[in-house]
């Protein structure tokens, strides 16, 4: 499923702001309670959470329809218990149990809104689960490539860069808006490392990853932070990762980039292309032949990494793959 990942301050600005994606917030949250098993909570706070969400997708039940066992019988074959309870606790207790501790908690939540249920929800969960960062295991701090990656990263709207040392407690990385620049590179032969420069410090602020892709993900993601929330909404992107472009949400219709590309001078990586131009009004463009020198430039096997298969084509098997540009990664 599609992810948001530059998430909002507060559910509740998001609700005002744009209720659209608040509801689909919800539901990444959700799904990832649901399915992922580093997210521990005990039984009594899952069927809370459970009845919650119970009360949401069923505004209208009265509490009184589940006192009779075979609508939660029919509840558990028709829709599926695991839509509203963690497999972890549905698991873990008898049917009967189950249904005894589900009629006791939903009671007291039986006037609540959907928005009701919804913040509840965060509430509650956020005792056990950070929702407002995405979290990167397997790091380093520092451009020491011999020290041990056992170092995790934060990224979030309010807590901006924060790491936490192995059995340490959480520290303050970076802010987004002392952030100038920010590119990922490999390193050894398949991990990778972030580098940014920060207005504050001295040096080059380096963070070293596992694996490439997860370099990657985590400067696209600083960079997008960035670009949301601080007044200046351009990507601080360069390097091997760069993309000159800007938030198209934030500093108009049509970013830097996309300028350039409709006006023919650049094309996905900068290289430079026709000199005709033409304005985004236009229907139509006129279609060049390309000089040589396009004609010989190519992405290279090496700058590709393989994943999984995910299905055949025309030609052969298709995978999900990442490009890393001007890296060799074979």
């Amino acid at each position: 499923m599609l992810r948001m990942r530059v998430l909002p301050r507060t559910p509740q600005h998001l609700l005002t702001q744009d209720p659209v994606t608040f509801q689909y917030f919800y539901d990444q949250v959700l799904h990832s309670y649901l399915v992922d098993s580093e997210i521990a909570v005990d039984n009594e706070t899952a069927v809370k959470l459970g009845c919650l969400e119970l009360r949401r997708f069923f505004k209208d039940m009265p509490q009184v329809a589940l006192k009779k066992k075979e609508n939660f019988d029919m509840l558990e074959k028709d829709i599926g218990l695991e839509k509203f309870f963690k497999s972890s606790l549905l698991s873990s207790l008898k049917r009967k149990n189950l249904r005894t501790m589900v009629l006791h908690a939903f009671q007291n939540y039986e006037s609540l809104t959907m928005e009701g249920c919804i913040f509840q929800f965060f509430s509650l969960l956020s005792k056990f689960h950070s929702i407002d960062v995405e979290s990167f295991q397997n790091c380093a701090v520092g451009d020491d490539q011999t020290a041990r990656l056992s170092c995790v990263i934060f990224v979030g709207a309010n807590c901006n860069l924060e790491y936490q040392l192995e059995g340490g407690e959480r520290r303050f990385l970076a802010a987004f808006s002392d952030i100038e620049d920010v590119c990922y590179e490999s390193e050894l032969m398949s991990r990778g490392r972030v580098v940014m420069d920060v207005r504050t410090a001295a040096m080059a602020v380096v963070i070293r990853t596992a694996t490439m892709t997860m370099a990657v993900h985590l400067a696209t993601l600083i960079d997008a932070y960035c670009m949301v929330y601080t007044p200046n909404p351009h990507s601080r992107m360069s390097g091997i990762g760069r993309k000159s472009y800007s938030n198209p949400r934030l500093s108009g219709l049509y970013s830097s980039l996309e300028e350039e590309r409709m006006r023919g001078v650049v094309d996905h990586y900068g290289i430079s292309m026709a000199t005709h131009s033409f304005t985004p009004g236009d229907d139509y463009a006129e279609v060049r032949e390309p000089d040589r020198q396009v004609l010989g430039r190519a992405i290279s096997p090496r700058e590709v990494m393989l994943e999984e298969r995910i299905g055949e084509g025309q030609f052969g098997d298709v995978h999900k793959g990442t490009l890393y540009p001007g890296v060799g990664v074979a």
